[in-house]
């Protein structure tokens, strides 16, 4: 499993997955991510200490929930994933801490995942020739409903992708396929594709959960 940072929407999740999945037979797992992974698995173990050793106790292994192999990389490049049938590599994004995006190299395909950022040539460079390209597309129309939304919006600017940006990118980077993600709420999808046409004609795909998408 690769996290790409350590915000909560896109981690909270781990809970569930590292001690639902060994519940339901995982008996290995490996961990990658930057800097400050290490910290937040050993939470999460710590947190549900006694729900572990329950389980154990019923007879469960122990084996794929205290042996996990957690690798934290303090610098982004080749990604030590032993057992996966891809070439992965990473690069340091523009965010507010540290964030990886990632490319697979599968056979004779490229996939690349952004993760959160802005603008950067670092993801250009990543996502050469990718045949699908995941791309942050935060900085919608749509605007949070709270209060001193203008300055959220504003610092928001810093640290993610509107449309454009994301499409620039992909035109650049010449990727085949770019798919968006990371909406807010109720966004405008008209929008949205014109925005992106400014600077990409290729196909475009706004992702959905659960969507299943094949290259």
């Amino acid at each position: 499993m690769l996290f790409t940072h350590l915000h909560s929407d896109h981690s909270m999740g781990y809970f569930q997955f590292l001690i639902g999945g060994w519940h339901l037979g995982r008996e290995k797992l490996t961990v990658i991510g930057p800097p400050g992974v290490k910290k937040f698995h050993e939470t999460v173990l710590e947190m549900y200490k006694e729900d572990i050793e329950y389980r154990t106790s019923l007879g469960f292994p122990k084996e794929g929930i205290l042996d996990v192999n957690v690798i934290e990389m303090e610098e982004p490049g080749n990604v030590p994933a032993e057992g996966i049938p891809a070439n992965i590599t990473s690069a340091s994004m523009i965010h507010n801490l540290p964030t990886y995006a990632y490319r697979f190299e599968i056979d004779d395909k490229i996939i690349v995942f952004s993760g959160d950022t802005s603008p950067t040539n670092k993801l250009v460079e990543l996502a050469r020739n990718a045949d699908l390209l995941i791309h942050d597309c935060s900085l919608t129309t749509e605007k949070l409903e709270t209060e001193n939304s203008d300055e959220i919006g504003e610092n928001l600017k810093k640290e993610h992708s509107t449309p454009t940006q994301a499409g620039e990118t992909a035109f650049h980077a010449n990727a085949k396929r770019l798919v968006l993600t990371h909406f807010l709420p109720n966004i405008n999808v008209d929008e949205i594709k014109e925005e992106v046409r400014e600077a990409y004609d290729g196909e475009l795909i706004l992702g959905k959960d659960l969507q299943a998408i094949t290259i």
